[in-house]
């Protein structure tokens, strides 16, 4: 990389957010400016060109005009998750793309906006700028801050519930064999917090992680596995018997905490609510739960299903 580092900012689409993140990652408190590096008011006085927002339609001609006029060696940030993911935009009419969709791109830089310590260390990082350090008071990040989202494998049951309601699609959902995998694109991930709210067996959470620089965008997700086996009825698709038994945990649980007295004052009482729960259990375990989504829809099995349930309530009620 050069002596001296000038970096061109262009917004090609975006809400401003990354762009006021930018400007306060200038402040000297940061220091960014006693590492040689420095804003260029003209692209052709930048060798670094950092883009903001998704490419518009209507920025994509003139994005391609300012790239040719930044000096070599040219190197191009996709800054915040419009550049480098599309975000929520990915399919919008009016988008050409991400910014590797229009020019080439060297460094990825996610965020929603990216914080100033992530903007400081991701450009430093990416440029190899010497002299950057971090461990000081101004790098410890706000507690309620959302930064990588991470995921326990082993508490995940697989339910999917956080790809349903992620903005920006970030999560993938792929069954094949008897593996279903769950991948995390933090290349698209807002930060929003949505996948950690309505995970069910809270095991998601929003680390503090802020270090995503990449060379390599389809690098940045993280996977995560979970065992399936196919159908006990149909034999084609795959069923998922970790969210059943998550499922009737959790119900189990529920009575637990609702009838603990009960179980002690009254054993027999506390009998006559458990029995058919214990019932369900086993009809889950035995065949309904070992049953796909389809085959689970007959109109036999939905009445099977309705009439335990249906039992646990009515006990429940008496009591």
């Amino acid at each position: 990389m050069a002596t001296e580092i000038r970096i061109y900012r262009a917004d090609t689409g975006s809400c401003n957010g990354c762009d006021i993140e930018v400007l306060a990652s200038l402040d000297p408190k940061y220091g960014l400016g006693e590492l040689n590096v420095s804003v260029a008011e003209h692209p052709e006085e930048a060798n670094v060109l950092l883009v903001t927002g998704l490419v518009t339609k209507k920025t994509e001609p003139e994005l391609k005009k300012i790239y040719e006029k930044i000096q070599e060696p040219r190197l191009v940030i996709a800054y915040g998750q419009c550049a480098v993911g599309m975000d929520v935009f990915y399919d919008s009419y009016n988008a050409a793309g991400a910014v590797d969709e229009v020019i080439p791109v060297n460094f990825y830089l996610p965020g929603c906006p990216p914080s100033p310590r992530a903007t400081l260390f991701g450009v430093t990082a990416a440029l190899g700028v010497e002299g950057f350090k971090e461990g000081e008071a101004i790098w410890t990040v706000p507690e309620a801050f959302r930064g990588k989202v991470e995921v326990d494998e082993e508490a995940c049951i697989g339910c999917g519930a956080c790809s349903e309601v992620c903005p920006p699609a970030a999560i993938d959902i792929e069954k094949k064999e008897d593996k279903m995998t769950l991948r995390f694109w933090h290349s698209k991930c807002i930060r929003c917090g949505s996948c950690k709210d309505i995970c069910p067996s809270e095991a998601i959470t929003m680390s503090d992680d802020y270090r995503l620089v990449t060379g390599d965008r389809q690098q940045l997700f993280s996977d995560i596995t979970k065992d399936m086996q196919k159908c006990a009825e149909c034999g084609q698709e795959l069923v998922n018997t970790q969210i059943i038994t998550f499922g009737l945990d959790a119900v189990g649980e529920h009575l637990r905490e609702k009838y603990g007295e009960l179980m002690k004052t009254d054993p027999k009482a506390w009998g006559k609510i458990a029995k058919p729960y214990a019932d369900l259990k086993k009809e889950c375990q035995t065949d309904i739960g070992l049953l796909c989504p389809t085959c689970r829809k007959t109109l036999d099995k939905i009445k099977k299903e309705k009439m335990l349930l249906l039992a646990i309530n009515l006990e429940e009620f008496s009591a």
